[in-house]
C-alpha cells in the first residue's frame, strides 16, 4: 500500500482531484497532502507533509469535532458523514468547507485515514447573494406598499364626502317620491352606485388600517370555523354543498388576530366566488419547514387564467362586475406585516392553491 501511494500514478491521481486530499497514518502523521489541499489551507506542501494532522486544524471552527470524527473512523473502520466547518485566516477571509473521513484498509489492517476536503464557499456566496436580492426586492415591495397606502388614504379622503351626499339624498328621494315615472328606477341606480362607492371607501380604509396589530398566538381552527359560518350565510343562495376539510388541523400562528381573520376571510370568499353554485371543496393543509409555517388553501373553483397573474395583487383589480378588487391586495399587505409571503397557483385540473408562509415565531 505504501509503495502504491508513493508511486507517480497515485501522485498524479490525487493531483487531479479538485477536492483537497489528506491522508494520515495510524500515528496521526500526514503523508499525503495534494495541491488542492495546499490551496485551501494556504500552506506549502513542506509545511504539512510528515507533520501531525492537528497542525492543519487551527482556524477551523469545529476542530475538536473533526479530531473526534477521525478517531471514530479509526476505531470503527467505517466512513464518516460530511462535516461542515469554516476556516478563518486571521479574520480576513473565511472559507466554508465540508470534510469527510474514510478508513484505508489493506489486508484486514487499518493503514490510514483518507480525508476529503471540499471548498463550498461559492455555494454560500450564492446563497448570500440570493438573500441580498430577496431583501432588496422585499424593501422595494415595502416601499411600494407604503406609497400605495398614502395614495389610498388620499383617494378615500377625496370621495368620502361626495359618497355620503349621494347616498343620503338618493335614499331620501327614493322613499319620498310618488311620481309614477322612471324616477324611482333612476334613484335606485344612484343609490346602488353610492353603496358601491361606500364599499370602495370601506375597502380602502380597511387596507390603510392594516398594521400595528398586537402579535399573539392565535388558534386557527375556531377562527376558521367562525369565518366559514359567516360565509355560508353570505353565500346562502348556493344550492349545492361545499365541503370544508382540514380546518381543525390548521394549528396556531403567531400574529395579529384581526389581520389573520381578514386574510382567511378574503381567501375563502374568493374560493366560494370561484366555485359559483356548483358542488365545491375547500381544504387547508399545514406544514412546517425550517423556521417557517406553510398553509396551503386549495379550492375546486374555476382556477386562475395565466393572463391575469401579474395583476392579482394590484388594488381595485377584479374579474367580477360588482367586486371592489382590494381583497388580495389587503391579504398581501397583511402577509408583509407578518414577515410572510403569499403565492397563488392554478391547479393542473382546475381550482386554485393559495400558499401562505409565516415565520414560526
Amino acid at each position: 500500500m505504501l509503495e502504491f501511494i508513493r508511486s507517480s500514478y497515485f501522485q498524479t491521481l490525487i493531483s487531479s482531484f479538485s477536492s483537497g486530499v489528506v491522508i494520515i497514518n495510524t500515528s496521526d502523521i500526514i503523508y499525503v497532502f495534494n495541491e488542492a489541499a495546499c490551496r485551501i489551507f494556504r500552506k506549502d506542501l513542506s509545511d504539512c507533509l510528515y507533520t501531525d494532522f492537528r497542525s492543519i486544524l487551527p482556524g477551523l471552527d469545529r476542530s475538536q469535532e473533526i479530531e473526534a470524527m477521525i478517531k471514530q473512523v479509526a476505531s470503527s473502520w467505517t466512513p464518516s458523514s460530511e462535516l461542515t466547518t469554516t476556516l478563518d485566516f486571521q479574520g480576513k477571509t473565511r472559507l466554508h468547507l465540508t470534510i469527510s473521513a474514510t478508513p484505508l484498509i489493506y489486508h484486514e489492517r487499518l493503514f490510514g485515514i483518507f480525508l476529503e476536503i471540499k471548498d463550498v464557499s461559492h455555494i454560500y456566496r450564492f446563497h448570500e447573494k440570493e438573500k441580498q436580492i430577496l431583501e432588496e426586492k422585499k424593501a422595494i415591495e415595502q416601499q411600494r406598499t407604503e406609497s400605495l397606502k398614502l395614495f389610498s388614504e388620499a383617494v378615500a379622503h377625496q370621495i368620502r364626502n361626495p359618497v355620503t351626499v349621494i347616498g343620503g339624498l338618493a335614499y331620501r328621494l327614493l322613499h319620498n317620491n310618488q311620481a309614477k315615472n322612471n324616477t324611482n328606477e333612476y334613484l335606485a341606480k344612484i343609490l346602488e352606485s353610492g353603496k358601491r362607492l361606500e364599499l370602495i371607501v370601506d375597502a380602502v380604509n380597511q387596507f390603510t388600517s392594516i398594521g400595528g396589530g398586537v402579535a399573539e398566538e392565535v388558534q386557527l381552527p375556531p377562527m376558521l370555523q367562525s369565518i366559514r359560518e359567516r360565509l355560508e350565510k353570505e353565500f346562502s343562495y348556493r344550492s349545492s354543498k361545499v365541503t370544508w376539510a382540514g380546518l381543525e388541523d390548521a394549528g396556531t400562528i403567531c400574529g395579529s388576530r384581526e389581520q389573520l381573520r381578514l386574510t382567511f376571510y378574503e381567501i375563502f370568499r374568493n374560493s366560494l366566488e370561484a366555485m359559483g353554485t356548483g358542488i365545491g371543496l375547500i381544504s387547508i393543509f399545514r406544514a412546517e419547514k425550517d423556521d417557517m409555517v406553510l398553509l396551503k388553501i386549495t379550492d375546486s373553483g374555476c382556477g386562475i387564467q395565466s393572463s391575469i397573474n401579474p395583476f392579482l395583487f394590484d388594488p381595485f383589480f377584479t374579474t367580477h362586475e360588482k367586486a371592489v378588487g382590494m381583497g388580495l391586495c389587503k391579504v398581501r399587505h397583511v402577509m408583509n406585516e407578518h414577515k410572510g409571503t403569499i403565492r397563488l397557483e392554478a391547479g393542473k385540473t382546475g381550482g386554485t392553491t393559495v400558499t401562505l408562509t409565516f415565520p414560526r415565531a
